[in-house]
């Protein structure tokens, strides 16, 4: 008996899972639940965990009130489209730290996920299945508490750094794991270490984690960094283009990584092969390239990114790799790893590796040194200010009404950013040419951050006098009380009810 139902019915299938739950960090032990699912109900019942009660979520087609009483369930419906809605039931035991999190976190999550029809619609591998979930939670907050705070207080360049940091811990995390399996696996030497070399290594942050580490390697990049000069000078970042050619190998490496290298990531396995029989690869695929040119995809009934991935597994076979798929857990939309191990000596595929790189290699074009700017803020001013008042337009659709300043006003709604875009494209809005630019409709609404938020793949309004522009390096927000105002408050001019502050008390000019 689950939440008080034992009842089976006629020719119902009950599946029932035991699962268990690795914490992120110290402060969560791991543990274990049962997950009962039958039909469109699912019921999960925590084993042995203080202040944990059990809940069900259900896909209903007619609402439930919501209803909480002392010492009953607590029922609470939440609507997907017009015709469907989840019912979320937790036991009375729930501890207000689960109910949050199933409100705030859960349930937003797999709504949003309905709406966009994301569950199911395409094939994704596990996360993390050749090193080990556990193993890589113990290993990343390892990294994270020996490295991450100093390198953040010490970050010289422009992006974020809570993005960049967390995601190349990660990526060193994992890669560590690997290597760690390998030593074992093939009864490496005591004190022996991987070598390495990264192609396109960017801001250089993973070669410095890998040789802080043990490991030597090198790093190779079009472009120095600025947070190049504050690593020791045992981190060996050199810049260079890197051009494909027969010649161009690493004799006596044992892994050839790419990190988002793009033009590079299909010369990756070729170049692996060129540099010996021992040597493996490591890539994280971003934008899709071939060997001289943009991607093209090949099976139309397959998404362009799945297609470039399949090419490029096919592409390390090729090369005399086993190539294995893996899904990381980096702050990133791209985070599917390849991992060829070799399997065919180089000698028994020089034909067909000379015949490859004397067919591409003359068309292979390196990325430029200066780097074009590509942050939506080239984009057409006409066409950006079209897009802005149709997302406007789609949040405030919805009426969420807040009471501020004594008076009432509309919030609007908050909407997952892939339904947005669907929305726009039933528009025919073009979104074409933000496909050129990074982080694309994102990047977009983040640079208009006085009009919305954008958090969690969801956008929203800016709520004045509540939500605080976000300080990216992590410093306390500056008192600008003081200062003129002069630029316009947006809100006070376009929302149809005003700014809800006085004009003393907003940070902009009514």
């Amino acid at each position: 008996e689950v939440m008080g139902r034992s009842e089976r019915e006629k020719g119902e299938v009950i599946t029932v899972r035991l699962q268990k739950l690795v914490g992120r960090n110290d402060r969560f032990s791991n543990c274990y639940q049962l997950v009962v699912c039958r039909g469109n109900r699912v019921e999960f019942v925590p084993l042995g965990v203080e202040d944990s009660g059990k809940y069900r979520l259900e896909l209903m087609e007619e609402q439930l009130p919501s209803q909480e009483e002392d010492g009953a369930d607590i029922v609470e419906t939440v609507a997907v489209g017009d015709d469907l809605c989840v019912v979320t039931t937790m036991a009375s035991e729930c501890s207000a730290q689960q109910k949050v999190w199933l409100r705030d976190r859960l349930v937003v999550r797999l709504v949003g996920w309905a709406r966009d029809k994301a569950v199911g619609a395409t094939t994704r591998v596990d996360s993390l299945r050749l090193v080990g979930l556990e193993q890589y939670g113990k290993e990343y907050q390892r990294l994270k508490e020996k490295y991450a705070k100093d390198i953040i207080s010490n970050w010289a360049e422009s992006s974020d750094p809570e993005k960049f940091v967390h995601e190349d811990l990660g990526i060193a995390a994992y890669i560590l794991l690997l290597w760690r399996q390998q030593r074992r696996r093939e009864g490496w030497e005591e004190g022996r270490q991987q070598s390495f070399v990264d192609l396109g290594c960017g801001n250089g942050l993973l070669v410095f984690l890998l040789s802080m580490e043990g490991h030597k390697g090198v790093g190779y990049d079009i472009r120095r960094r600025n947070i190049w000069d504050w690593f020791p000078d045992t981190v060996d970042l050199r810049e260079e283009t890197i051009c494909p050619s027969l010649s161009t190998s690493f004799p006596g490496t044992d892994w050839v990584l790419g990190n988002h290298s793009d033009e590079l990531t299909p010369w990756v396995p070729v170049m692996a092969a060129l540099s010996g029989p021992t040597t493996s690869y490591w890539v994280l695929p971003c934008c899709p390239f071939s060997f001289s040119s943009k991607y093209q995809r090949r099976d139309a009934n397959k998404s362009v990114w799945r297609d470039y991935l399949d090419w490029l597994r096919l592409m390390g076979g090729e090369a005399g790799f086993e190539v294995e798929e893996d899904r990381m857990r980096i702050p990133s939309t791209k985070r599917v790893c390849l991992v060829g191990k070799p399997v065919i000596a180089v000698t028994d595929k020089v034909v067909e590796l000379e015949r490859l790189v004397s067919s591409y290699a003359v068309s292979f074009v390196p990325r430029e040194k200066v780097e074009r700017v590509r942050n939506c803020s080239q984009v057409d001013k006409v066409v950006v200010g079209d897009i802005v008042n149709r997302v406007v337009g789609l949040c405030l659709k919805e009426e969420n009404l807040l009471q501020m300043e004594g008076r009432t006003w509309n919030c609007g709604a908050s909407l997952p950013l892939g339904s947005v875009a669907s929305s726009l494209v039933e528009q025919k809005v073009e979104l074409a040419r933000l496909k050129d630019e990074c982080g694309g409709l994102q990047t977009l609404l983040r640079n208009h951050h006085y009009i919305f938020l954008v958090e969690k793949g969801l956008v929203r309004l800016r709520v004045p006098g509540k939500d605080q522009p976000r300080n990216r390096k992590g410093k306390a927000p500056t008192d600008n009380s003081s200062r003129h105002k002069t630029k316009p408050c947006w809100h006070h001019h376009h929302h149809p009810h005003g700014c809800p502050l006085q004009d003393h008390l907003c940070n902009w000019s009514h």
